[in-house]
């Protein structure tokens, strides 16, 4: 188990989205058709908002603002937190080599503590995701069902306030251009929510660590509790060996916890 395959959800997400967060040891790198699809990504994420931009300052201002201020508020959320992110891309490469070692030797109670804790808020997550993409999808491609109903176009026939050429214009500009906004639309959602999802996963694994810390501090007290019951029944040597390891297991724990903390 690694940082990376702890959560499939966002290892995906974080790749098709095109955000590239660090999700294991800083030495390795992503492949070249990733980074190929991150450049592309960003493409039309520059064109989708440009866009965006001139559409909201051509259309009329009760379109702007019923059609518009979710976009606006998803593309600054999401332009926010991975400006931040990208800013201190050392720091978080240096959380993500930490939590990545410490899930590389985790032992079974760490390993079923990190399936129980992610598994019922990943398919959640999951679910949002499925839905909010699909619902997006359909409203910002809408205009094309109309593109055979006239000859000319204008600005508010897109649902999702747009300006790619002066208007009116033609059927196939409304198409193509329903389709980048629709893509556009959709990959921002995706950089959002997977900023969203990364963090959430980063969150979830040190909240993990405390409870494995105390776990295991319960099962070390439970059998410390054991051992003292059965004292008239056992010799000094059986005693020393279970301080020693009593000992041992809790420096292993204080250590495993000033890890987490660094």
């Amino acid at each position: 188990m690694n940082f990376r395959n702890a959560n499939s959800l966002n290892n995906r997400v974080n790749l098709l989205s095109g955000n590239l967060l660090p999700i294991e040891d800083s030495d390795s790198k992503f492949p070249l058709s990733w980074r190929v699809h991150n450049v592309v990504i960003w493409l039309i994420e520059l064109i989708h908002t440009v866009a965006l931009v001139f559409g909201l300052i051509l259309v009329p201002r009760e379109k702007a603002l019923n059609d518009g201020t979710v976009c606006v508020v998803v593309l600054m959320e999401a332009s926010f937190m991975l400006s931040r992110l990208y800013a201190r891309r050392k720091l978080l490469s240096r959380v993500v080599d930490t939590l990545d070692s410490i899930l590389r030797e985790a032992d079974e109670t760490m390993k079923d503590l990190v399936r129980s804790t992610l598994s019922p808020i990943t398919k959640m997550f999951t679910v949002y995701c499925l839905v909010s993409v699909t619902t997006i999808t359909i409203w910002t491609v809408q205009p094309v069902t109309i593109a055979f109903d006239k000859g000319a176009f204008f600005y508010v026939d897109y649902n999702l306030p747009a300006a790619f050429t002066s208007e009116p214009f033609s059927r196939g500009v409304l198409i193509a251009s329903s389709v980048v906004m629709t893509i556009g639309s959709v990959f921002l959602f995706l950089k959002k929510f997977g900023v969203d999802v990364y963090m959430m996963h980063i969150v979830l694994i040190l909240t993990v660590q405390y409870r494995y810390i105390g776990r295991k501090l319960t099962l070390l007290f439970r059998d410390l509790q054991g051992d003292n019951r059965v004292d008239g029944l056992c010799d000094k040597r059986f005693h020393l060996k279970a301080d020693w390891r009593t000992k041992r297991e809790l420096r292993a724990l204080c250590q495993h916890h000033n890890t987490v903390l660094r």
